[in-house]
């Protein structure tokens, strides 16, 4: 048996099996492999901080105002939209839409219920994010 079975070699084999590969690689000019930087796939997906105060200042009823439905659906909205974007260049990465679906269910949601309590503020706000 000229190699020994996968499960008896140790972590300093597979790293200088490693080595070796990247040396080899590099000697014949071939480029360097690349990493996926997850907190870089992350932040694309997910709504970036000062988008999320921007859209907070906007469609607060009043100072400090972070959970009124209007500040909650204007989220929502935005994060839908980032999730639209995303989903244009990802076709078949079904976890982002089943996050979109949910979103707009939830969206839907805190319409109907500000639409219940005042509907003239739930007019407006369509109007303004153009629902």
């Amino acid at each position: 048996m000229p190699y020994p079975p996968l499960s008896r070699l140790n972590r300093y084999d597979i790293l200088l099996k490693s080595l070796l590969i990247l040396l080899f690689d590099a000697f014949l000019g071939l480029p360097k492999p690349t990493t996926v930087d997850l907190d870089t796939r992350a932040k694309t997906i997910m709504l970036e901080k000062k988008k999320k105060e921007a859209v907070i200042k906007k469609f607060a009823t009043h100072a400090g105002d972070t959970g009124s439905p209007e500040v909650q659906v204007a989220l929502l909205s935005a994060e839908i939209e980032e999730l639209q974007e995303h989903l244009r260049d990802h076709k078949k990465d079904f976890s982002s839409r089943r996050g979109l679906l949910r979103k707009v269910s939830e969206r839907r949601r805190l319409l109907k219920y500000l639409e219940g309590e005042k509907a003239e503020r739930a007019e407006e706000l369509k109007r303004k994010l153009k629902l």
